[in-house]
């Protein structure tokens, strides 16, 4: 069962959606039943927004292509993650 990775709250594997905040669930793989953890110390990843005015976006430089970027923190050390959504794609 993945959790997401908005709230941590446990998606059942055949639910596209959280069913606590809504999130999309993301396809399960080999550590589904395991929350995000920290490569550097192990504590469970949460979910946070980074501020810059508006969401947080990242424009690739081979392809001028524009991404959302989410942000993960480390419970227990604090070093920071950026995911970058290949999935959504941004209207301007």
């Amino acid at each position: 069962m993945p959790f997401c990775l908005q709230c941590g709250y446990k998606i059942p594997d055949d639910d596209p959606f959280c069913g606590k905040c809504g999130t999309a669930a993301l396809a399960p793989d080999s550590d589904a039943d395991q929350p995000a953890t920290c490569e550097i110390c192990g504590g469970r990843l949460r979910p946070g927004r980074l501020y810059s005015g508006d969401e947080l976006t990242m424009v690739l430089s081979d392809t001028e292509e524009e991404r959302f970027v989410e942000a993960l923190v480390c419970g227990t050390c604090g070093r920071a993650q950026l995911v970058v959504d290949f999935e959504t794609d941004i209207e301007h």
